[in-house]
């Protein structure tokens, strides 16, 4: 016999079985993980049983300790440069990416002179080439100089600018940085002006304080452009309608040489300038000429008159009577073959003297 039943519960873990709720579950990680496992539970649901094994559930997962719970502090390392900073530059590659390099790693500030480097674009060229100073420290006095110098000449051309400023453009090209006014007007005081700057020997120009390789060769190149320049003036053109560009070269050429030189102009049938070449060149009064080998170099060009020109390294250009007497010898021996001699000049240092003008051709 039995009696009556009440509502039939089904087993746990069956079909129809619950697990614990979303709050339980939660709250048992939590007792779990402080070390008491039922702690958080309500009295009247008992704990929560695992599972058994063949039933499928979610992965429950693991216990998590205490310490993983609480966020850690962050703690900033201290921010002290060694000892000898001013003397061994950090190494910044080193250094955390949250850490900047103190002020004292870059060491004392480089102005672009003492470098050795080309400033980046945009910077004052006149600091580049007048040697800007470090910040905070006094400027030279010669600072912007050159600036104002190549302001001046390009604004009001070269007549605004005295012999040494001019002289001193020059040898900047040479000594970019620093001030060249003292070597310009050494030179000057030296060999008495531009033209005797420039054709001064490479050593007499090396026996000048401050002159160097850079600055000779500076100067050489300078005279080598101004000659051929008027060179052109001259070359391969009538003489007699050029006359004054062709006093103008050989001026320029002869006029400051130390020594005497013996040159010969040859010309074509209509006065051309077809040839200029160096005979002889001798001592400070003297240079050997033989008509010889003057008529020989004349037939070579195919010349049919030619001009004979000297220079007096003492600056007088008067005739002396060992010139006028070479003179008629020359003559003479062109004129046998058939060949004119137009004139002979002779090169003073701010004069020229011609034996046609004071007939003696």
């Amino acid at each position: 016999m039995t009696g009556p039943r009440g509502p039939e519960v089904p087993p746990a873990g069956g079909p129809g079985a619950r697990g614990p709720s979303g709050f339980a579950r939660a709250a048992g990680l939590i007792a779990r993980a402080t070390g008491n496992g039922t702690a958080g539970l309500p009295a009247s649901e008992p704990a929560p049983s695992p599972p058994p094994a063949d039933t499928a559930q979610v992965d429950t997962p693991p216990p998590l300790a205490a310490s993983a719970l609480t966020a850690p502090a962050l703690t900033a390392p201290a921010l002290t440069a060694p000892a000898d900073v001013a003397a061994t530059a950090p190494d910044v590659e080193q250094m955390p990416w949250w850490q900047s390099p103190p002020a004292a790693a870059a060491g004392p500030a480089l102005n672009e002179a003492s470098a050795g480097r080309t400033p980046a674009a945009g910077n004052d060229e006149a600091a580049q080439n007048d040697g800007a100073a470090p910040a905070g420290a006094a400027r030279p006095h010669y600072h912007g100089h050159r600036q104002r110098l190549r302001d001046r000449l390009l604004d009001r051309g070269a007549d605004a600018l005295a012999d040494y400023e001019m002289l001193e453009l020059l040898i900047a090209g040479a000594i970019p940085r620093g001030d060249v006014k003292p070597i310009a007007k050494r030179l000057l005081a030296a060999f008495g002006g531009l033209g005797g700057v420039l054709h001064a020997e490479p050593a007499r120009l090396k026996a000048i304080e401050g002159v160097g390789p850079s600055v000779i060769a500076q100067i050489k190149l300078t005279e080598a452009l101004m000659i051929r320049s008027l060179r052109e003036e001259v070359i391969d053109r009538p003489l007699f309608s050029s006359w004054q560009a062709l006093m103008d070269y050989l001026m320029a050429d002869l006029g400051h040489l130390r020594v005497e030189q013996f040159r010969v102009l040859f010309l074509d049938r209509k006065n051309r300038l077809i040839a200029d070449e160096i005979q002889q060149q001798g001592t400070v009064d003297h240079t050997p000429v033989y008509a010889r080998e003057v008529m020989k170099r004349a037939l070579e060009h195919a010349a049919s008159s030619i001009i004979l020109v000297h220079n007096h390294p003492s600056g007088d250009p008067a005739p002396s009577p060992a010139d006028i007497d070479l003179t008629r010898k020359l003559v003479e021996a062109a004129r046998h073959l058939n060949i004119s001699v137009h004139d002979h000049i002779i090169i003073g240092r701010r004069s020229y003297k011609s034996f046609k003008a004071l007939g003696i051709l």
